[in-house]
């Protein structure tokens, strides 16, 4: 998730916290109001919307991966939310030669520091 994508998110949880906030204020405001069919029934289905229980939106989730020339994956990487995970292929399910190869390059792309384009998944 971007800086830009993260925001828009963030903004848009404030605002549904706003949103609620003011049907809070709402509500007992037509609670305090005299009694009437028309002010209980809204008040109440006021209530019963903002007290539905609501499912949390799943955390965004984004996934890339750093190749070597015609070979497995060095680095794969996936962010759910904050949460970056990265991984690489095992080495012992390589053979002799690939698994010094591999090592070097993975040590090689950690050391001078490697990026992934990461795509939603």
């Amino acid at each position: 998730m971007n800086c830009t994508e993260f925001e828009q998110y963030t903004a848009g949880a404030e605002r549904v916290t706003e949103l609620e906030d003011a049907l809070r204020k709402a509500i007992t405001h037509m609670r305090a109001m005299t009694l009437s069919p028309v002010t209980y029934h809204a008040a109440n289905a006021a209530e019963q919307v903002l007290n539905r229980e609501t499912r949390p939106a799943p955390a965004p989730c984004y996934e890339g991966a750093l190749h070597i020339i015609a070979s497995a994956p060095l680095i794969m990487a996936k962010l759910e939310g904050n949460l970056l995970t990265l991984r690489t292929p095992d080495p012992g399910s390589m053979m002799e030669h690939h698994r010094k190869h591999h090592a070097a390059a993975l040590r090689d792309a950690l050391v001078r520091g490697a990026t992934l384009a990461l795509m939603p998944s």
